[in-house]
């Protein structure tokens, strides 16, 4: 009978240990040392304590508390998701096997006593109380895989009362184990031990359900803390990008597509604007005579000097190499030239240093941007031809 029942519940805690081992994503490699090498001691030592002739019931339980604790040991935090597991596993397994002998003590005619010191017996009613226990166990791993917490040192202070209670029934359990094997156990009585142990069961699923809910709680809280801050940092980016593609890189001015987009925003709104072409003159010029970086300079100075007299509204963008694009708003052509007049005396009297040629064109001569465009660079060639 020794053989038969250490055969089924080896059947039966591996069974568990597949179920658990895909639910929790335990590597294959840590299923031998972590399952079946346990589970042979565990089904194998504490069922031959059975047959000791004093205290059987005592060893029982320790050498079933000293297994869990080994697999604990075994079997990193990690794998299991929950703090302490082998000492929770104890106390869940040692309840429910108090509550089949005292069960069983009630619908036979067997006393504490006989049944305890009978190792037949005792053998079945452990092997009722492994069958609940796996039963029990499947049953939450099929509702809740999520079912898990984990506590750290500063988390396990918080949770204290919990691990007051864990010590108390554990040693509640090895205190009862010591009695069911004395003769004195006929004087408890059989609903006591029931009602006591089921109240254990109880007290204990619920500190694990309200724990588990409070990490899930708590890592929802996390994990939304970290997709808000991915979000900032996302947009952030997305903002950095658009401003990135709204200036050019080299000369600070706006870029081409921050060009085209308010030009055709005024266009839509049907605003009056004027548009002013410009292509500098002398930077072929510096490129070869000085080099590209002195010709880079020079964009970039012309770019400072032209936003010294521009208003807020005014957009100056790079068009392309040396050619550059001003939009003013609430300006038609004959106002932008005298502006753009007084620009280049600004220029020449200040800096005395940029050349350029420009052509002008207003939003009533065209509805569509390249319209406006072409008319402003032929108008831009014109006055260039003529400068020379």
């Amino acid at each position: 009978m020794l053989c038969l029942l250490y055969i089924f519940t080896n059947i039966l805690f591996i069974a568990e240990s597949g179920m658990r081992t895909s639910f929790y994503n335990i590597p294959k490699n840590k299923v031998f040392s972590t399952y079946i090498i346990p589970y042979f001691f565990i089904t194998f030592i504490p069922c031959t304590t059975l047959f000791l002739p004093w205290f059987p019931l005592t060893f029982f339980h320790l050498s079933w508390l000293a297994i869990c604790l080994l697999q604990e040991k075994l079997s990193p935090v990690k794998y299991y998701k929950i703090t302490d597991y082998g000492k929770i596993r104890f106390v869940f397994f040692s309840s429910i096997h108090f509550c089949v002998i005292c069960s069983i003590s009630l619908i036979t005619t067997y006393t504490f006593t006989e049944i305890v010191r009978n190792p037949y017996t005792m053998l079945n009613c452990t092997t009722i109380a492994m069958i609940l226990f796996i039963t029990i166990k499947f049953v939450l791993l099929t509702i809740d895989e999520s079912f898990y917490f984990v506590l750290n040192q500063e988390q396990k202070k918080d949770f204290r009362y919990f691990y007051y209670f864990l010590y108390l029934s554990i040693a509640n359990i090895l205190i009862q184990s010591v009695l069911f094997s004395l003769k004195m156990s006929a004087d408890i009585p059989v609903s006591y031990i029931i009602f006591s142990n089921l109240i254990s069961l109880l007290l204990m699923g619920n500190y694990i359900v309200n724990l588990s809910k409070i990490f899930q709680v708590e890592h929802a809280e996390n994990s939304f803390s970290i997709l808000n801050l991915s979000l900032n940092q996302a947009n952030n980016r997305i903002k950095e990008l658009k401003s990135n593609a709204h200036f050019d890189e080299l000369t600070k001015a706006n870029s081409r597509l921050y060009l085209i987009q308010e030009a055709t925003r005024l266009l839509d709104y049907q605003t009056l604007f004027s548009l002013i072409y410009i292509d500098l003159n002398g930077l072929k010029y510096i490129n070869d005579t000085f080099g590209h970086k002195a010709g880079d300079d020079y964009l970039c100075n012309f770019v400072k000097a032209i936003n010294n007299y521009l208003r807020a509204d005014d957009v100056l963008a790079r068009f392309g190499g040396d050619e550059f694009i001003i939009i003013m708003p609430d300006c038609n052509r004959a106002n932008a030239t005298q502006r753009l007049n007084s620009i280049r005396e600004n220029i020449e009297k200040n800096t005395n240093s940029f050349a350029f040629s420009a052509g002008i064109a207003d939003s009533n001569e065209g509805s569509k941007l390249d319209t406006l465009i072409s008319i402003a660079d032929k108008r831009m060639y014109k006055e260039k031809i003529e400068k020379r």
